[in-house]
């Protein structure tokens, strides 16, 4: 027996139980599909698209013609759908990180502080807050040193505080947002401006922003971490933006939970035309090949799990103007 109670099975038994389940595995495709990927991590990760019903007994039963071939197609459709995901954020990432330095560092040098100073931050919040902050930061930097960073060990010798950019570089990236959140309005105003996300700054309202990068944040250690994109969710409030106004009702219901579409919706206002055409054409390609490999039934309850309600819906948000003019920062 195993530590939860089930018995180990050998790949063998593991085939019968398939079978008995009513999902084939005769191929020796499928058979090398579930040695390599786990069944725990095949099946039990992919199965729920082809769930029609369950017992009384508790088991579950699936949609005819069930096989371990079409469960993996949906694993490898999901692993598209993360490696494009997470190569498109950490692209985002990296550039919040450089412009949040540069605003940052204006900031500093028209004050003459620097990054470790709180008069560099909001003096509207309580100050405790700003140097909990900091304490974040020196902890996260400490680590980078133990761990050999070049770019902390290039700078180890030198008199005066790490650069700024070199600082943003090496934070993780909820504290990143979190400093961006603590940064002086002009910053946060300057992102917002800069990639044409609304907000009331007599509110001190930055919802848009920061919920943006908080399910960035998620959906990247999810792809990082091999987690299941196309039914990842998040139970946080929906911070809703005008392109989910664009589409319909559902898409507004502030209810719901979180899903890829509002990902894709956040990272039109992170991405030129050209790169965001560039990803939704992907979806729209690779929701066509899955359609084609699996049955309707599947399919539909794929694109249910993304939040994508109809995939005409992505040609909206594709159509919509949308432009970053990095220049006006010269």
């Amino acid at each position: 027996m195993t530590d939860n109670g089930k018995p180990f099975l050998t790949y063998s038994e593991q085939v019968n139980r398939l079978v008995e389940k009513g999902i084939k595995c005769s191929k020796p495709n499928e058979k090398k599909a579930l040695i390599r990927k786990g069944y725990f991590n095949l099946i039990n990760g992919f199965k729920r698209p082809f769930v029609v019903n369950k017992t009384s007994n508790g088991d579950h039963e699936y949609i005819e013609g069930t096989s371990v071939e079409k469960i993996y197609k949906v694993s490898r459709f999901d692993r598209r759908v993360s490696n494009m995901l997470l190569k498109n954020i950490t692209h985002v990432e990296e550039e919040v990180r450089t412009i949040t330095s540069y605003k940052l560092d204006l900031i500093c040098k028209k004050q003459d502080v620097d990054w470790t100073n709180v008069d560099a931050y909001d003096n509207h919040l309580d100050s405790r807050l700003i140097e909990s902050l900091l304490d974040d930061i020196e902890f996260e930097i400490d680590k980078a040193k133990r761990n050999n960073n070049s770019y902390i060990r290039h700078y180890a010798n030198k008199n005066g505080e790490l650069p700024t950019w070199i600082m943003t570089k090496v934070i993780r990236f909820t504290t990143l947002i979190t400093l961006i959140q603590y940064s002086k309005k002009e910053l946060r105003e300057y992102l917002s401006d800069l990639y044409s996300i609304g907000y009331n700054s007599r509110e001190n309202d930055f919802r848009i922003l920061v919920g943006a990068l908080h399910w960035m944040r998620k959906t990247r250690n999810a792809c990082a971490h091999n987690e299941r994109i196309i039914f990842l969710e998040d139970n946080n409030k929906i911070v809703l933006t005008p392109y989910h106004r664009m589409l319909t009702n559902a898409y507004k219901d502030r209810t719901r939970n979180k899903q890829v579409v509002d990902l894709i919706i956040f990272l039109k206002y992170f991405n030129t035309k050209r790169e965001f055409n560039k990803l939704i054409n992907f979806f729209k390609n690779e929701l066509k090949q899955i359609h084609e490999v699996v049955p309707n039934h599947v399919f539909e309850k794929i694109r249910a799990s993304l939040g994508i309600r109809q995939v005409k819906h992505l040609d909206i948000l594709k159509r919509s103007e949308k432009k970053i003019n990095y220049l006006e920062l010269l």
